[in-house]
């Protein structure tokens, strides 16, 4: 699928999902972060849930 052709660096773009990237089907899985969760409407967007940093990555794992 082709973005608009007035799509341009800086505007907001949502996804509603995207496949394993989307917060119910994530896992550690190759260390992979956890996406994000951010709710809008009404020409607000409120963030639910963090982006899962690599420090938290990082820290579930006693042996690195």
């Amino acid at each position: 699928m082709e973005l608009p052709a007035d799509t341009r660096p800086g505007d907001l773009l949502a996804v509603p999902v995207a496949g394993a990237h989307q917060l119910s089907m994530a896992s550690g899985y190759n260390l992979a972060a956890r996406p994000p969760v951010v709710v809008a409407g009404d020409g607000l967007a409120r963030l639910l849930v963090r982006r899962e940093s690599r420090a938290v990555i990082r820290s579930r794992d006693v042996g690195l």
